[in-house]
């Protein structure tokens, strides 16, 4: 490959950090000589940024809003008028404007990534003329963009019925272990949720569940909106001492407490179209862990389920549903069936399988520079 047609630059509003998807991806396409810019937020000035990258991290004024995207946008095209790199790849519609319009005036390729419907969202259920205008740019934008990417069947489907553009389909899942670890028990009887702290994610159920699963705990590891909300309900109930909020952590400390974990929770409440359509990463973590996990009815989960009876599913978001989910998977008999199948289900979904077909997208774009 000519090394003057492989040098990318990713434009995401996500924090560096905590982007592991991106991380991934940026990994996959550097161990196959591709050099990487990538534009993003930073959480922290303390933090570390990736080998071999030239970060280029900016700290908004404005951190959410109409002036946040205006900012972002404008600081994002202004870098890529002066970047070296001859792909663009834009993460969401958040950045679709910025890398549309410098990629035509640069006459650089554009790659285009989306990870959810962007105008489904739960933050725009209530809001809709910021939905319609989301909306707006997805039909205008997604059929002018040539190579395009998503994480799952379901939105590649809503994506070529509602904007008549094709996706292709590259699931965020992680690679294999480099070496076996211990598998979780059904007996340490520990419920873990990983990801962003957010509403209507199940959190608040498993919380209000431990009143009645006494010898039950739960571990958060992540943060997010809620966080405050979440504690103050953990005080109110007097269950301090059995909900852990571990925070963000690194890859390897997650390993470490999905071992120390029974069963993984990732529940959704279905009033959003992304989230009846999505394929959580955490969903694939558990999975990896060789751990069982509760996930909503949803079509995602319910495909992957008829081949590998990797979780159970529950047809409502309440605690009820939850804690018979979770009674059902003391069943040790049921708990090992379950775990069996997931470490049969990450030998198909790991992102040694995934990351061929993302170089190949990424191959077939260079091939016509």
């Amino acid at each position: 490959m000519n090394n003057n047609q492989n040098h990318i630059i990713f434009c995401s509003t996500s924090y560096f950090e905590y982007d592991r998807r991106l991380q991934r991806i940026i990994s996959a396409l550097q161990k196959n000589e591709y050099s990487i810019d990538w534009i993003s937020r930073e959480y922290s000035l303390k933090s570390k940024v990736l080998p071999k990258i030239n970060h280029q991290k900016l700290r908004t004024y404005y951190k959410s809003g109409v002036l946040f995207y205006l900012e972002i946008n404008i600081r994002i095209f202004i870098k890529l008028l002066f970047s070296k790199a001859n792909i663009i790849c834009s993460i969401d519609n958040d950045t679709i404007l910025s890398c549309y319009y410098a990629s035509k005036l640069t006459r650089k390729k554009l790659v285009f990534d989306a990870h959810e419907i962007f105008h489904g969202v739960p933050e725009l259920i209530n809001k809709p003329f910021k939905r319609k205008i989301w909306k707006q740019i997805s039909a205008r934008y997604y059929p002018k963009i040539d190579t395009k990417y998503t994480v799952n069947t379901s939105l590649k489907h809503i994506f070529k019925c509602e904007f008549k553009a094709d996706f292709q389909v590259i699931r965020n899942v992680p690679p294999l272990l480099e070496k076996e670890r211990s598998l979780p028990l059904v007996s340490n009887k520990t419920i873990v949720y990983l990801g962003v702290l957010n509403k209507g994610r199940g959190i608040e159920l498993a919380i209000n569940s431990l009143v009645t699963l006494t010898d039950y705990n739960l571990k958060l590891i992540g943060d997010g909106d809620v966080s405050a909300d979440l504690k103050a309900l953990t005080q109110e109930l007097n269950l301090e001492s059995r909900v852990e909020f571990l925070g963000y952590l690194n890859p390897t400390e997650i390993h470490k407490e999905l071992e120390l974990s029974s069963i993984g929770l990732n529940m959704l409440i279905p009033e959003s179209e992304n989230y009846k359509l999505s394929l959580a990463n955490k969903f694939f973590d558990y999975m990896h862990a060789g751990l069982p996990s509760v996930n909503m009815n949803f079509p995602e989960y319910l495909n992957i389920n008829s081949k590998y009876e990797v979780s159970l599913l529950v047809n409502n978001y309440t605690t009820t549903d939850l804690i018979q989910a979770l009674r059902f998977l003391e069943i040790d008999t049921n708990y090992k069936r379950l775990q069996k199948s997931c470490l049969l289900a990450r030998q198909v979904f790991n992102w040694e399988n995934e990351s061929k077909k993302l170089i190949d997208i990424f191959k077939s774009v260079t091939t016509t520079l």
